[in-house]
C-alpha cells in the first residue's frame, strides 16, 4: 500500500470548545513555527460548519483540525505530502500517528487551556483517504490489519482494532488501547 493519505484522529475527553479556542493558539504555532518538519501556513475557523471541522492549523505537509465529526471532538491530523524516508506503509503510519500525538500534547499542554483541555491516547481512528491503494472493504482491512496492529501496539501497547461498516466512507479502523499506557496523553 503505498498512500501517503493516512489520517489520525485523537479523541479528546471533552467537546465543550469553539474555533475561537483554537485559533489564536495556532496563530501562535504559526509564528513560532513549532512543529518540526511541518511548514505551518494558515488558520481556518469552520465552527460554522455542524458536524465537521472547527478550526484548521494548514501546513505544507498536513492539515490539522479540531474536529466533531461524529459530534466527537478530537485532534485529526491528515498527511496531505509524502513523508521523506517513509518507505513502508507501517513507517508512514507511524510518522504520521508520532505527528498527532505529538500536536496533542503540545496543544493540550497550551497555556490558553489551563488543563481544560485532554486527548485520550488510548482512543483513535485511523483513516486512509485513498480509495485507489485502500478501498473501503474486507480485503483492505485483511491486508493492513497486521501493519496498523503492529505499529499501533508498539506506539501505544495492545490495543483492539474495529474496521468501520460504512462502505460509504474511505477506509477507517478505531484503534481501543486495552493498557493503561495508552491513557490520556
Amino acid at each position: 500500500m503505498d498512500s501517503h493519505k493516512i489520517a489520525v484522529k485523537i479523541f479528546a475527553t471533552s467537546s465543550a470548545f469553539t474555533g475561537e479556542d483554537f485559533v489564536p493558539v495556532f496563530h501562535r504555532w504559526i509564528q513560532n513555527q513549532v512543529l518540526a518538519h511541518h511548514t505551518l501556513i494558515d488558520v481556518v475557523d469552520y465552527d460554522h460548519v455542524p458536524n465537521g471541522p472547527i478550526a484548521v492549523l494548514v501546513a505544507n505537509e498536513a492539515n490539522i483540525a479540531l474536529d466533531l465529526t461524529d459530534g466527537r471532538l478530537g485532534l485529526l491530523y491528515f498527511r496531505k505530502r509524502p513523508i521523506p524516508g517513509a518507505d513502508t506503509f507501517a513507517d508512514r503510519l507511524r510518522a504520521v500517528l508520532t505527528d498527532t500525538l505529538n500536536a496533542a500534547e503540545r496543544l493540550q499542554a497550551d497555556e490558553h487551556f489551563a488543563g481544560r483541555l485532554r486527548f485520550n491516547r488510548g482512543d483513535l481512528q485511523i483513516r486512509i483517504h485513498d480509495r485507489l491503494e485502500a478501498p473501503n472493504a474486507a480485503a483492505t482491512y485483511q491486508q493492513l490489519t497486521p501493519q496498523i496492529q503492529a505499529v499501533v501496539t508498539d506506539v501505544l501497547g495492545p490495543a483492539t482494532l474495529t474496521p468501520t461498516q460504512n462502505p460509504q466512507s474511505v477506509f477507517a479502523v478505531q484503534a481501543q488501547a486495552v493498557a493503561t499506557r495508552a491513557s490520556v496523553v
